[in-house]
């Protein structure tokens, strides 16, 4: 009950009108009684969470590793593009270059994440710049620190962010390899991102 109640509590504000004990009590009913997973458990109380009057979702408002990086930043000053919005347009570039379904991310996602955290490390990059290995290395360098935070910290569990869909394993070998060790697919990733993030700071004011 008491992982019920705290994920209700960090992930949603509900109406006064709400009768939460009794909510949780349902909620906890239809879980297993060995012990239910942190998705099982989170499937329970999304699946009765639905109405948006009476519940109502709490959005994360910056990236889990690092509370600097806020999701509404302007990098800029005289931009009005915020670092969200770089996400966005970098997830939709990465969906057209890999031939991905063209899905949103979601502020709070692991994968939001990443690409927040990849722009913030390459926040400095100066106008016409052109890539090299140090901004690629740097985009290698964010996904490491966002992905060991994300699979040690667990931050779905205490805060207003998904559960990544699969598990992430902090020993991932990637995670302490540099990018000149990193396979080729990898390494073009990286570049790809790099490059995409270079492009948009170079558009910005």
């Amino acid at each position: 009950m008491e992982q019920v109640t705290q994920y209700l509590n960090t992930h949603f504000l509900v109406h006064p009108e709400v009768d939460t004990q009794k909510l949780i009590g349902s909620i906890v009913s239809g879980l297993p009684a060995s012990g239910a997973t942190s998705k099982q458990i989170a499937q329970a109380v999304e699946s009765l969470v639905k109405d948006e009057k009476k519940f109502v979702r709490k959005v994360a408002t910056h990236a889990a590793c690092d509370e600097k990086i806020r999701y509404d930043l302007l990098l800029h000053k005289n931009s009005k593009m915020t670092l969200g919005d770089m996400v966005k347009v970098l997830r939709q570039k990465m969906c057209e270059h890999y031939k991905w379904q063209a899905t949103e991310l979601k502020p709070g996602q692991y994968g939001y994440d990443t690409l927040a955290v990849s722009i913030w490390y390459l926040r400095d990059v100066k106008k016409c710049d052109v890539m090299s290995r140090v901004e690629s290395s740097k985009v290698h360098d964010a996904w490491a620190a966002n992905h060991k935070y994300w699979a040690i910290h667990k931050p779905y569990m205490t805060g207003p962010y998904y559960e990544p869909f699969n598990q992430l394993d902090h020993n991932d070998a990637r995670v302490t390899t540099p990018y000149d060790k990193l396979d080729e697919v990898e390494k073009e990733k990286d570049d790809f991102i790099a490059e995409v993030i270079i492009k948009l700071m170079n558009e910005t004011p």
